[in-house]
């Protein structure tokens, strides 16, 4: 059995009760991973002293600097020697960056793999049989105006339950020990026609794991956001507010049509969440580690 290359790393700039081996289990799997203070590589993210900075933090260090955001935040390519975001590549146009958005990891830190975002064939009336209520709403960030102003328009048609810290109307559910942990996020979410699946802010490739839990437990997204959500996933496998919606009363509309039309609502589920229902290089786990080998293969050089 061929030994693990060692890598002396050091992660720095994530959220508290940050786990490397939760969310970038996929090297530990590859490399024998040993956390130094005189690493070879640092990967570093966007936050400083546990809050979002909303920019890349620049330091100096002797060490490959590798940039990983789970935020809708710019890589500075001349601060870091390796970046890996949510922009779609052209708009970085450097040889050094990858897009890499951030629900892979989410998925694979929270236990699931790849493959269970392939819809199998559906029994659709054993799955609406399940949906006993309509429509939820599940946020704790209260900044995001069109977000909010949509649950107010869609609560206008039927009650929308919010059981998180925006708009909340009905008890909480259980709060994850960490932000991986989305069991009882999907267990709630399980017996919902649809769920308010908006991201925190609109950009372009600027998708996350919003769209992607509701999926897991076939509650229909009602998705804004990432204008290019077309690239990642099966639009025609959920109510998309960028195919031709004016405005959020063309979206409400939408949904309430998919809500009194079982047909409608069924062509929604009978499409595969993946284009062609297979898997995108992003959610390829062995493809997204054979880029960081490169990466560490090269020692740090640009030519990975």
């Amino acid at each position: 059995m061929t030994a693990r290359p060692v890598i002396r790393l050091s992660f720095r700039h994530f959220w508290r009760g940050f786990e490397w081996r939760r969310h970038f289990g996929f090297l530990d799997e590859h490399f024998e991973i040993v956390e130094s203070d005189d690493p070879e590589f640092v990967i570093f993210s966007v936050f400083v002293d546990g809050k979002n900075a909303r920019r890349m933090p620049v330091f100096d260090s002797r060490a490959c600097r590798i940039f990983y955001t789970p935020e809708n935040v710019l890589p500075e390519m001349s601060q870091c020697e390796f970046a890996f975001g949510f922009a779609p590549e052209p708009e970085i146009a450097c040889e050094r960056y990858r897009r890499l958005p951030n629900y892979p990891l989410r998925l694979w830190a929270s236990g699931f793999a790849s493959k269970e975002l392939r819809k199998p064939e559906l029994d659709v009336d054993q799955v609406l049989a399940g949906k006993r209520h309509f429509c939820n709403f599940i946020y704790s960030n209260p900044r995001c105006a069109v977000r909010n102003e949509f649950f107010a328009r869609l609560s206008r048609y039927k009650r929308v339950d919010a059981p998180g810290v925006v708009c909340n109307n009905m008890p909480a559910i259980p709060r994850p020990g960490s932000y991986a942990d989305v069991a009882p996020k999907l267990d709630f979410i399980r017996s919902y026609k649809f769920t308010i699946a908006f991201e925190n802010e609109s950009a372009r490739g600027y998708t996350t794991e919003k769209v992607v839990e509701p999926m897991l437990v076939h509650s229909l997204p009602i998705y804004w956001g990432d204008p290019l959500v077309g690239r990642d996933f099966e639009t025609r496998s959920f109510i998309n507010y960028h195919d031709a919606c004016r405005d959020l009363d063309d979206l409400v509309e939408q949904v309430v049509a998919a809500d009194r039309d079982d047909r409608l609502y069924a062509q929604y589920l009978r499409q595969p969440y993946l284009t062609g229902n297979q898997l995108t290089p992003q959610l390829e786990r062995e493809r997204v580690a054979g880029w960081f080998a490169r990466i560490f293969a090269a020692g740090g050089s640009a030519g990975a």
